[in-house]
């Protein structure tokens, strides 16, 4: 095959958009992408960029790395093979996740400069022996690495310079934001409105899970049928859970999977809150910062959050959105309760002052760190 410069990308996912636009990035740079890519079952709706030669991986479980194990020993096997196809060794491979990262270290020689990227930390939603030997091996990886890339502040302040100080000098924070094609994109130039005569419109928008704040979210709406209704768009863990409400109340609809970013204006345009509440018992959960952030504050959507999380603190210093307990009892129900029209208009207000290079993607930064590989 030829010589040209390429990457390997070794991705969790077919489907994830924060995936897709670091294959962008490195076509950007002018690199030859391979992917090589698991698939989950959930949004495949969701592609890689044209001009990326994609490998599938096969099906994987979700969350269960144990079972695992023997997929990525056929996935090492078959990388193996399709990079015996090749003239040159890659420029360097980026690694989605821990157990890609594993896999890289078992593919490749060290020669091959590493990129360990982090979107969700995993090991600190375990405890006793199983965090320990997480932390362990991320220290490994994270000091073998040539760049560790993180998408919040806090995954670096709050794990990464704790299980490796000196990590910083090397690490890279590129945010959750909206692609920069966003920037052409039709932003609203007026706050949400909400006629008198119809329902509060509120929207899940994503990955359907975390029963501990999805399944009340449910059941408070389904109570309310005079003044809400809800809005389900996504896939995942809980969509029968969805489907089921949403065949049993008429105020509940389920629109199945989307297109990102194509279906996001329609979507955005239709909802007049969108509902982001995480389960904040788990420690990933307090320090993330997920796309929707970014989503709802370019379409002025107000956003409804869990406390004692950096998303919340996001939130309230831009006061574009609410932020809710969910271990009080009713969570849900009290907010809706006590929610009003006014409030969500000018928190739509709010948003559209956020500026918009706090939410789209900086193309230079997103390709810096391809650039001092090359």
């Amino acid at each position: 095959m030829s010589s040209e410069l390429r990457a390997v990308v070794l991705s969790p996912a077919v489907s994830h958009p924060r995936f897709h636009r670091r294959v962008e990035a490195i076509q950007r740079a002018g690199v030859r992408p391979v992917v090589y890519a698991f698939r989950r079952g959930w949004y495949e709706v969701n592609k890689f960029p044209p001009g990326a030669d994609v490998i599938d991986l096969g099906p994987v479980p979700d969350g269960k790395y144990l079972a695992r194990l023997p997929r990525l020993g056929k996935a090492f096997a078959k990388i193996r093979r399709a990079e015996a196809t090749f003239e040159t060794q890659p420029q360097f491979v980026l690694a989605l996740g821990v157990d890609l990262a594993l896999l890289a270290r078992w593919v490749f020689s060290s020669s091959v400069p590493l990129i360990y990227e982090i979107g969700d930390l995993r090991g600190v939603n375990s405890s006793g022996p199983i965090r320990w030997a997480v932390a362990r091996i991320e220290r490994e990886i994270v000091r073998r690495a040539r760049t560790l890339i993180v998408t919040s502040p806090g995954f670096l302040s709050e794990y990464y310079e704790k299980i490796d100080p000196t990590c910083r000098q090397k690490a890279v924070v590129i945010e959750n934001k909206l692609p920069k094609s966003f920037g052409g994109a039709e932003r609203p130039v007026v706050a949400k409105e909400i006629p008198s005569d119809r329902r509060i419109r509120i929207g899940v928008v994503g990955l359907l899970r975390y029963p501990r704040t999805l399944l009340p979210l449910l059941e408070a709406v389904a109570q309310r049928s005079t003044r809400y209704e809800l809005h389900v768009y996504g896939d995942g863990p809980l969509r029968s859970a969805v489907e089921e409400e949403a065949s049993q109340f008429e105020n509940i609809y389920y629109h199945g999977p989307f297109r990102n970013p194509d279906d996001l204006a329609a979507i955005y345009s239709y909802i007049d809150l969108n509902y982001v509440v995480y389960d904040n018992n788990e420690p990933n959960v307090r320090l993330a910062l997920p796309n929707k952030l970014y989503e709802s504050t370019f379409f002025a959507v107000p956003i409804i959050v869990a406390e004692r999380t950096a998303l919340a603190d996001r939130v309230r210093a831009m006061a574009t959105g609410f932020i809710i307990s969910p271990n009080e009892r009713d969570f849900v129900g009290k907010f809706l309760d006590g929610l009003s029209r006014p409030a969500i208009i000018k928190r739509s207000r709010n948003s559209l002052a956020v500026p918009m290079a706090d939410l789209i993607e900086d193309n230079d930064q997103s390709t810096e760190w391809i650039r001092k590989l090359l």
